[in-house]
């Protein structure tokens, strides 16, 4: 079996990242999988073939593949391969949405919803609140089949925090590439205005960070780091985002027994549903009482007790066996 994995353009970012160890997991024996994107970019891995977009062209003419396309544009751009391969089976892997899409994403979301009228993909999410936005602005999700399947949390065998120590204060992280959808920039101007704003030390890692000035002298930029040095060095995770479909950060953490102080975004209220979260209109005045929290005695056994649930409930096992019943995989 051949599968056509089409992408907008290839940027390694979290959903191309997750589709590649999908594939590398899921298709190691009787598939062949092959990636195409409109843009230059392309991948160099073993385990697939890259395709230009015109190769990809000729290839869908010449053998019948299931076509799995990426994101919205992605959608889009893959119905040609589905008029050239008109009896394949199409899915679609719907990613993050915000909560309020802005013109852009609109159109690409009202050229979906047309295209839903044509022909009946199966349409996959990785949280139920993606799930109901994409069917607010899409109509017509509502009479295909939509299946809800998480990602996995990458859950080491043998794990151990080390905090490296220079100070008493307690190491607050925050991982995630810079962008303006997810909140570092507000977090570091509410830090240099707090009022003991220097009572913890502020770990900041991740790409694409901007030089900084007046920056507080608890703040630190670590750039890219492994997950474990990161996590391994960090006594809280704070996620600054509002606006997250899945956030993987968050259920690693949990998995480690490292306690979040988040904004309700993605399915966190489904899956932690007795943790006090911080609120959009108040920003993060509350961030220090939400780190306090957690190591009183009831933040304690939360974190024990949800951290045995994320560990059960999205460990890569079980979360496959879903994929390979959707995705009818043998």
């Amino acid at each position: 079996m051949k599968i056509l994995v089409v992408f907008p353009s290839f940027k390694m970012g979290g959903a191309e990242l997750f589709s590649i160890a999908l594939y590398e997991n899921l298709f190691r024996e009787n598939y062949t999988v092959y990636y195409t994107s409109l843009g230059r970019n392309r991948i160099n891995l073993k385990s697939f073939t890259h395709l230009s977009f015109v190769k990809a062209l000729l290839f869908s003419l010449k053998y019948r593949c299931e076509i799995h396309s990426w994101l919205y544009k992605g959608i889009i751009l893959s119905v040609i391969f589905k008029i050239l391969n008109i009896n394949s089976k199409w899915y679609w892997l719907f990613r993050h949405t915000p909560i309020r899409p802005n013109a852009a994403l609109r159109r690409d979301m009202i050229i979906v919803d047309i295209l839903l009228s044509l022909s009946s993909p199966i349409s996959l999410f990785n949280s139920q609140s993606s799930l109901a936005v994409n069917k607010k602005w899409i109509p017509r999700l509502s009479s295909v089949d939509c299946n809800v399947i998480y990602n996995w949390i990458n859950i080491p065998v043998f794990w151990e925090k080390k905090v490296h120590r220079v100070t008493d204060r307690r190491t607050v992280g925050i991982l995630g590439r810079y962008h303006p959808v997810k909140g570092q920039d507000v977090l570091l101007n509410y830090l240099k205005d707090a009022v003991d704003h220097d009572r913890f030390c502020y770990y900041f890692a991740g790409r694409d960070f901007p030089e900084m000035v007046d920056i507080p002298e608890n703040v630190f930029f670590c750039g890219v780091l492994d997950r474990d040095d990161f996590f391994g060095n960090i006594d809280v995770l704070v996620l600054p985002s509002v606006s997250e479909s899945f956030p993987n950060v968050v259920y690693e953490a949990f998995a480690r027994d490292i306690p979040v102080v988040s904004f309700d975004v993605g399915d966190l209220h489904l899956h932690f549903p007795n943790i006090p979260f911080l609120e959009r209109r108040l920003g993060f005045s509350d961030l220090d009482i939400l780190i306090d929290f957690w190591f009183t005695e009831k933040g304690q056994d939360l974190l024990h007790h949800y951290s045995c649930c994320v560990k059960e409930k999205f460990s890569k096992k079980e979360i496959l066996k879903i994929y390979k019943r959707v995705l009818c995989v043998e």
